[in-house]
């Protein structure tokens, strides 16, 4: 196969979903190219992602963090930090939300126009930072000593690579590797986020290709074996019609429903007055359940009231109450001044980790189906960039990498939808447009000449 050719998990999905989608994004100009702004749910995730890093990296490195809670929140702010700026690599205008959240501002005038789309635009920014905050703090609070009490952290985000074919390099970063305490095994560690639990996602793990293709290069490295992967889903909540928000734009809008970042408020006479309540539903004492009274309270962004590190604090200060004769009454605290809830307010935010096991026939089964899908890839690339036309070039790409039709806008918007079904600009300059950039690498092994050469 000549000079090295890399790939990754990413690049083997996006050609099971559409392989002119893994052409564009993982081999056009050379590179790849990649749209200029970020979908929303890969921007939370990914900046929620380098916050978990940088926690659980430096609380592994502590002696004893895992019998200590204090140790395992001291390192808090260090990991907001580092996805605060994660996240600030994507300005208010670069986020784009599913295409349900359109908003449709036809009826403005140009200027009123731009003037709504920048506030809006500014709120997700604002709204969604506030919520990579709030997902970091509440880990470190509720979750991390948790894993660190039954798991070793031996690795955080260590980058590897496997040679899956002659030539064919097979990239792989685990967002951490975990040795039991009681037993010893090896366990593979995957945080998820979304948007709330549904029994397809605990099905969806069943078949994850991740913990068969980042085991690999672990069992190869070490020479132990990797008995399983660890999922842990974090939850962001759903993105809902928000009538105030409409009406403060003046066209239909959308927040964040979750605890996190949006609680329900009732201002009193001064800000010393305000109360607050982290659920619209709550238990009585004697049991009963109510809601609040629509009248007193509203929902409201937490961040625009006060900093998010006070509304976990708060939030974290949720205790629960035990009646006569032992009786859980229910959790309350400062974030719920009205009655009791039946659940902790940060644990609301995390679903219990799951475990999948490796299968030894599920892992020959993925390696020989992916090698020979790569490799045919590899070679059908190194055709395309030697076509000495862009006429050729398009009879190439028809052929080897066809269009599926079948993802273009659900369940979300593919990236490249505007190049593949736009005008004849866009389709053989998508650069000239401003609306792509070349693809930044994920991975420090490939590199720009790699790259060009077949990757």
């Amino acid at each position: 196969m000549g000079n090295k050719v890399f790939t990754d998990r990413s690049r083997v999905e996006q050609a099971q979903r559409c392989l002119r989608a893994r052409w564009l994004g993982y081999h056009e100009q050379g590179m790849g190219i990649q749209s200029v702004r970020k979908s929303l749910p890969l921007a939370v995730g990914g900046a929620v992602h380098e916050g978990l890093a940088v926690l659980l990296q430096a609380a592994s490195a502590v002696p004893g963090a895992h019998n200590d809670p204090i140790a395992c929140v001291a390192f808090e702010q260090d990991a907001v930090n580092a996805a605060l700026a994660d996240f600030a690599s994507f300005d208010a205008g670069r986020l784009e939300t599913d295409l349900s959240e359109d908003v449709d501002l036809s009826a403005m005038d140009a200027g009123e126009r731009e003037k709504v789309r920048s506030a809006i635009d500014q709120y997700l920014y604002d709204e969604n930072r506030a919520l990579v905050e709030a997902m970091v703090r509440a880990y470190a609070r509720r979750r991390l000593r948790p894993l660190l009490e039954q798991y070793e952290v031996l690795e955080v985000e260590r980058e590897g690579s496997w040679e899956l074919a002659d030539g064919l390099m097979f990239m792989s970063r685990p967002d951490a590797l975990l040795r039991d305490r009681s037993d010893h095994n090896l366990y593979i560690q995957s945080f998820k986020t979304g948007a709330s639990w549904d029994i397809r996602k605990g099905k969806d793990a069943e078949h994850d290709a991740q913990g068969l293709s980042e085991g690999v290069e672990i069992e190869k490295r070490l020479g132990e074996r990797v008995l399983g992967i660890r999922y842990e889903f974090l939850w962001k909540g759903e993105r809902r019609r928000d009538k105030d928000l409409s009406a403060r734009f003046g066209v239909e809008a959308r927040s964040q429903a979750s605890p996190l970042v949006r609680g329900y408020l009732s201002p009193g006479m001064t800000d010393s007055d305000a109360q607050w309540n982290w659920s619209w539903d709550y238990m009585k004492e004697g049991g009963e359940t109510s809601k609040l009274y629509w009248k007193a309270w509203r929902a409201a962004a937490v961040w625009e009231h006060m900093p998010i590190a006070k509304w976990i604090d708060m939030l974290d200060a949720t205790t629960l109450t035990v009646g006569e004769e032992g009786r859980e009454v229910g959790w309350s605290g400062p974030a719920q001044a009205t009655g009791f809830t039946v659940a902790h307010p940060l644990d609301a935010c995390f679903h219990p980790p799951i475990i999948q096991y490796r299968n030894d026939d599920d892992l020959r089964d993925w390696v020989e189906q992916v090698e020979h899908a790569e490799v045919r890839i590899a070679e059908a690339v190194a055709t395309v960039h030697a076509a000495t036309d862009e006429g050729e070039k398009r009879h190439l790409l028809n052929v080897y990498f066809p269009q599926s039709r079948r993802e273009c806008v659900y369940p979300s918007v593919c990236q490249f939808e505007k190049i593949c079904y736009g005008g004849e600009h866009i389709r053989y300059n998508p650069l000239e447009s401003g609306l792509y950039t070349i693809r930044i690498p994920n991975h420090p092994q490939e590199d720009a000449k790699d790259a060009s050469e077949g990757a």
